[in-house]
């Protein structure tokens, strides 16, 4: 028998159990004989790619262990769990719109206050806007989400200390961003609930929560059943992704298309008129039928587009103005003024 044909031995017929020789060791396990072959370049190849294989599947199961906060899902990360967790909140108006006719405030998207940067840089565009509205005076700021980057304690807490820092009254709305970490245990600590309703004169403005990329059935229940009673002239809705950009669904965004078409049909049918969004970093405003869908460009320290919208209500009008925010020179900053 020659040494490299040794797939079966001699043998066979005389042993059930023949087989193979194990990797050519020198003996054959059924009859004995002696083998000199050595395995394959190819069997040799196999097995190391096993090997590695074999490895990488353990370090993307350390990964997915140490990383669930962040890529699985979790009960509170679940719209409807939110919603029992912390039912909505309605919200009477605050103390500096009590018995006024007219109103402003100010809206804007993904501040991203990030940890990993020193203070100053962290958002410097909370300075500017100190400044914009030391000129141009607001009653209230509402915020569209991703007010964080990474949802850690230290995020939290420096956009809130800065926010408090302009004397405002603000309405927080959750983005993705604020969800990372530990974000939904601080954001429960902070805010409580991440669904609202602000009553003012003339106007109800709806804070809603897709944060996490969905409304959730429950969420769509309680707004329609608020929108039914609402008996005020101007309603808005706030929101962090977007339901519309320039012409189109934001399909790019999530993929929870038909969700938010039956979010457009409520804002349609219970004359909800101006929609303020985030999350895109990117400014767009588009009408779709007779809905005004504003996006506001991110206050992020690094975004290239930055923007404050200033609202203005009264009782016939809503009037809406974009003011941008320019970068003179390095984190040398000032606000275009309309």
């Amino acid at each position: 028998m020659g040494k490299r044909e040794h797939a079966l031995c001699q043998a066979k017929a005389n042993h059930a159990s023949a087989q193979t020789c194990a990797g050519c060791q020198g003996v054959c396990e059924a009859c004995g004989d002696g083998c000199s072959s050595k395995p394959s370049a190819s069997a040799s190849r196999t097995a190391k790619l096993q090997i590695l294989w074999a490895f990488l599947v353990l370090i993307l199961l350390m990964l997915s262990l140490v990383s669930c906060r962040f890529f699985i899902p979790v009960d509170e990360l679940d719209a409807n769990k939110r919603m029992e967790l912390f039912p909505p909140q309605i919200l009477q108006e605050p103390a500096a719109v009590q018995g006024k006719d007219s109103y402003s405030f100010v809206y804007f998207a993904d501040i991203q206050v990030d940890e990993r940067l020193i203070a100053e840089r962290r958002a410097p565009a909370i300075a500017v806007l100190g400044d914009y509205l030391k000129k141009n005076p607001v009653d209230f700021m509402i915020s569209g989400g991703d007010n964080t980057q990474s949802g850690t304690s230290e995020e939290y807490a420096f956009v809130d200390q800065e926010m408090k820092k302009l004397g405002l009254p603000i309405f927080w709305c959750v983005g993705n961003h604020d969800f990372f970490g530990d974000g939904w245990q601080l954001w429960r600590d902070y805010y409580g609930t991440t669904v609202r309703v602000i009553k003012l004169p003339h106007t109800s403005i709806y804070i809603l929560d897709n944060g996490a990329g969905t409304f959730g059935e429950k969420q769509r229940l309680w707004f329609e059943e608020q929108l039914k009673q609402d008996t005020a002239k101007h309603r808005m809705a706030v929101m962090h992704f977007p339901i519309y950009g320039d012409v189109d669904y934001i399909l790019e965004s999530h993929a929870f298309s038909r969700e938010d078409q039956t979010f457009a049909s409520l804002f349609e049918r219970y004359n909800v008129r101006h929609i303020l969004m985030g999350h895109s970093h990117l400014y767009r405003s588009v009408l779709v039928n007779g809905i005004r869908y504003i996006t506001a460009s991110a206050l992020k320290e690094n975004s290239p587009s930055k923007m404050i919208l200033r609202v203005d209500v009264d009782a016939n009008d809503v009037k809406t103005t974009v003011v941008p925010i320019e970068v003179d020179g390095y984190l040398s900053w000032k606000v275009a003024t309309p």
